[in-house]
Order: C-alpha cells, then sequence, then structure tokens
C-alpha cells in the first residue's frame, strides 16, 4: 500500500462584573431596613447563585451529573446520551485522583530497547512517591509521523503520562520502496504488549509491577495515526503490517492527531468494535487538511467517538519544534504558540483516554458534557463533536 496514496497532504467569554462598592453609611441611611428574615432568604439565594456560577467558571460537573454517569449501565439500556454532541468548551477539570493528575517536576523517563530492536523513550510519572507506589498504569503506545524522530514528542508525551500512562515512543524503521525510514507499522502493537509484561515482571526495572498490562491504548501522528487506525479495525496490509495481526482484547481506547485514512479516492470504514477513538486536529495543516480527517471521523462506526478541532494549529503542533528535520514540510505556519499547541493537544489526549481506560467521570464529562458556549482551551479556541452511545 503507497503511503503517499494514503495521506495529501470564541469569542472569549465576557468577564464577570465586579459588585460596585458599599455606599457609604448615610446614603444607605437613606433607605428602609430589610427585615432580618428577608435578608437571611436573600443570601442564601446568592450563595445559591454563586456556587452555580463557580461550578461553571471551573467546569465541575454538578453532583447530578456524577450521578447519571456513574449510572452508564442503565442510561445505555434506554439510550441515553445517544445524541452527538457539537460544541466549544474551556478548560475541562483536571482528572479525579486514583491516579493523581501527576505535577510535570514528577515525570521519569526509561531508554530501552524492545524486543523488536526498536529503541525506544519510555515516559511514566515518578512511582517513587508514596500515593504512587501500588499504582498499575495502563501503557500507552505512540506511533510516530513519518521521518518525525522519537524525540520531537518528549513534551507532548510527557504531558500525556502525567494523565496516569506509561507512554512508549519508539523509533520503528519499515522499508518501504526501497526507502527504509521511519515508518510505524501495525506490529508494533503487539510488540509493545511483549515489551509491558516483560517490564512489569521484571523486579531490576523501574517499571517492576506497575503496569498494568491488560490496559492498552494508542496514541499517534500523521501516518502513525493511520497505523493507529488499522490496528483498531484489525487491518494487516504490507508493507505495514507483517505477518498476521488481530485485534488485542488488552486495547481499550486511541487518540490521533493530524491523521486521515483514505486508499484510492475513497475514505475507509473504521469498525472499531466499541473501542473508544478520537480524532483531533489542526485547521492549519495542509499535509492531512482538517475535512479529511472530519470525513475519517465521519467513517468510525461505533461510539464512543470524538473529533476535536484546534484553531491555529498546523500539522506539527505536538511535536517540540514546528517542521522537525527530515519530516514532510508543512507550509503553514501555526498561528499558536508551539507549547501551548502540544499541551492542548496532549490535555485532550490525556482526558479521552482517561475516560475509557480509567473510566473517570469527570474526564468523560470533559469530553461529553459541556456547555455549548463558545470558549477557549489554553488560548486555542477548540470545538469537539463527541458521541457516546449510538442512536
Amino acid at each position: 500500500m503507497d503511503i503517499e496514496s494514503r495521506s495529501r497532504q470564541a469569542q472569549p467569554a465576557q468577564p464577570l462584573k465586579r459588585l460596585k462598592p458599599s455606599e457609604p453609611q448615610r446614603q444607605r441611611d437613606r433607605y428602609p431596613t430589610i427585615p432580618l428574615a428577608l435578608l437571611c432568604l436573600i443570601t442564601a439565594i446568592l450563595n445559591a447563585g454563586c456556587a452555580s456560577l463557580d461550578r461553571a467558571i471551573h467546569r465541575l460537573p454538578t453532583d447530578k451529573e456524577l450521578a447519571s454517569l456513574r449510572d452508564s449501565e442503565s442510561r445505555r439500556v434506554t439510550g441515553a446520551d445517544s445524541e452527538p454532541r457539537h460544541a466549544s468548551t474551556r478548560n475541562p477539570p483536571s482528572p479525579a485522583p486514583a491516579p493523581t493528575h501527576f505535577p510535570s517536576d514528577v515525570m521519569a523517563k526509561l531508554e530501552v530497547t524492545m524486543n523488536n530492536g526498536d529503541p525506544a523513550d519510555i515516559y511514566y510519572p515518578n512511582l517513587k512517591q508514596p500515593e504512587a507506589k501500588t499504582l498499575r498504569l495502563p501503557i500507552a503506545l505512540f506511533l510516530q509521523g513519518l521521518n518525525v524522530d522519537k524525540a520531537h514528542y518528549s513534551r507532548y508525551a510527557q504531558q500525556v503520562a502525567r494523565y496516569g500512562f506509561i507512554v512508549v515512543v519508539p523509533n520503528h524503521r519499515t522499508s518501504v520502496r526501497g526507502r527504509d525510514e521511519l515508518f510505524a507499522q501495525v506490529g508494533q502493537v503487539p510488540d509493545t504488549l511483549e515489551l509491558a509484561r516483560t517490564l512489569t515482571a521484571d523486579r531490576s526495572s523501574p517499571l517492576f509491577d506497575h503496569i498494568d498490562p491488560s490496559k492498552l491504548v494508542l496514541l499517534g501522528h500523521s501516518h502513525g495515526g493511520m497505523m493507529g487506525l488499522d490496528a483498531v479495525r484489525g487491518a494487516c496490509d504490507v508493507p505495514f503490517c507483517i505477518g498476521e495481526y488481530s485485534l488485542p482484547d488488552e486495547l481499550k481506547a486511541a487518540v490521533f492527531f493530524g491523521t486521515s485514512l483514505w486508499e484510492n479516492g475513497e475514505y475507509l470504514a473504521i469498525d472499531n468494535t466499541s473501542i473508544p477513538v478520537a480524532l483531533i486536529a489542526g485547521d492549519r495543516d495542509s499535509l492531512i487538511a482538517i475535512e479529511e480527517t472530519r470525513q475519517t471521523y465521519a467513517q468510525i462506526v461505533s461510539p464512543p467517538r470524538a473529533l476535536i478541532s484546534l484553531a491555529g494549529v498546523n500539522h506539527y503542533g505536538l511535536t517540540n519544534v514546528d517542521n522537525p528535520p527530515g519530516s514532510p514540510s508543512e507550509v503553514n505556519s501555526p498561528q499558536v504558540d508551539q507549547t501551548a499547541s502540544i499541551d492542548a493537544i496532549a490535555r485532550w489526549s490525556g482526558l479521552f483516554l482517561r475516560a475509557h481506560a480509567w473510566d473517570d467521570p469527570r474526564a468523560r464529562s470533559a469530553i461529553y458534557h459541556f456547555d455549548p458556549d463558545t470558549h477557549t482551551v489554553d488560548s486555542i479556541p477548540t470545538t469537539i463533536d463527541s458521541q457516546l452511545r449510538k442512536p
């Protein structure tokens, strides 16, 4: 299969008005005295309103929303939450504890050679902390874009790992029509599961007994996202899949940035067998136009699914630098800061994966339950089209 045939190239919220200072006593004395009982009633109403406003500002789900999320099985039977959502949101809530949303200064990195010979960087929370000693985290495989070295994904991988994942970023070489370059392959999925079982059983490894090998999630960029979508739909096409491949039971969710899936002028159906899939796209992407990503999203057969669109972000919105050396050239410059772009993509990636691999109700709320007002995330206008269940 020819890789070149698979890819072509808010209004901000109005500021809250401050209340005017109290008038001088001599001015207040001109008005009738308010009875104490009435004053208490007014205060109670104002407090309730402030509490509601605080929830709205901080994007915290209400107790009723959380209760309805926990009752997901009965909701599935009744068909609730079946309609797609189209809206923009701001500042999704940080994930709830278990595991903690780790601060960036407690992240760690491990360099390994996988059993298939690939060098790989692994990013994970510092598990020596007392509160983390008993944690077993899902493993996340990141599938790289064409000729983008693993080092260029370090910030993105670290930020996703903060949400409670062990992120593996390999350099995988594949020979395509005589070109031996950095190409992701579907076969990296079973290779990563093997790595997970090896590391968590190795008493000399810092990840000993800290990986949950029963939970695998996928991340990917550009061509790597195409390979991830192939892995989700159980496809195995030479030269990007050698031998046999079957969809692993361990695969729980997937998020891909700047990607599409089409061949011979036709967008391919993605039978994801209910594996949650999210696509993230930048509207400045000239290599995989945002419309191509939208068309691919429409081919995802089963919810849960989400399409997250970021304004001002180009094809390399999640790499440490724009246009990494040796990678396909992006002609559109980004209109947002590179660090802000990386962190926004990582935020949505981490929340989507937490929603499904950790069954985190707050992360799920950030993706599927949000205020339809137009807002921004990290100064980047962000639009979400999400669907939790079938109609």
